[in-house]
């Protein structure tokens, strides 16, 4: 659902950036830049498009000189292209004499697709926590209060993961946006995130246990040692 309506909110946008420079004589466009863009939006961005399909050189308000290319030449149309599904970039009017170029083609296509690929290894993790979220509702819905534990405490350790990876990039940041799912509200995280705490509790009682076991045997005394954590 998001992906469409960002989508659809994009392609009108973008349509009607279109009508306005057809009604007011522009033919030049701009498209922005970011960085992490994909592949097919790395080669586009940045640079400076004719509707009209003709190539050339424009000046800025600078003097500045400027490569502009055709339209046809871009990724434009392609469903992965520039302004197809799920991009970010926007165009605008570019008038020369008058506009400065704001934004620039890519430059380093490695560093851009190095960075393209972690965020969709985050997209990926963002994916995990949302099903796991799912899974958790589920569970709790049906009453089933041993797969609720297992499922939180997946929830837990595929959010953790989600958690180290983005801290480990500096040029990724958390979305929790994206980590949303409708119907998780207050109530199923608070119970998920206190049914992992004591899972884990449990964990470390035992490890414990099993601790002072394994000294106890090793300094040779007898008898039943074996504890059960509370």
């Amino acid at each position: 659902i998001n992906m469409v309506m960002r989508t659809t909110a994009g392609s009108v946008a973008n349509e009607v950036q279109t009508a306005r420079c057809e009604d007011m004589g522009v033919n030049l466009i701009q498209i922005d830049s970011h960085s992490g863009a994909r592949p097919k939006c790395a080669k586009d961005q940045g640079k400076i498009f004719s509707l009209d399909n003709t190539s050339g050189t424009v000046e800025d308000l600078n003097g500045r000189k400027i490569r502009y290319y055709s339209w046809n030449s871009s990724s434009y149309g392609e469903p992965d292209g520039i302004l197809g599904i799920n991009c970010g970039h926007h165009k605008y009017p570019f008038i020369p004499g008058v506009n400065i170029q704001r934004y620039f083609p890519t430059e380093d296509m490695d560093a851009n697709n190095r960075l393209y690929k972690q965020t969709q290894i985050q997209r990926a993790l963002e994916r995990d926590v949302r099903k796991q979220k799912r899974a958790c509702m589920m569970f709790d819905e049906i009453g089933d209060r041993d797969a609720f534990e297992e499922a939180s405490v997946k929830l837990k350790a595929k959010e953790a993961v989600l958690k180290i990876y983005v801290d480990k990039h500096e040029h990724l940041n958390r979305r929790k946006d994206r980590e949303q799912v409708v119907g998780f509200d207050k109530r199923v995280s608070a119970e998920a995130v206190g049914t992992n705490k004591k899972y884990q509790k449990r964990l470390a009682e035992k490890a414990q246990n099993d601790k002072i076991i394994s000294e106890m045997k090793e300094a040779g005394i007898k008898g039943d040692v074996e504890l059960s954590p509370r």
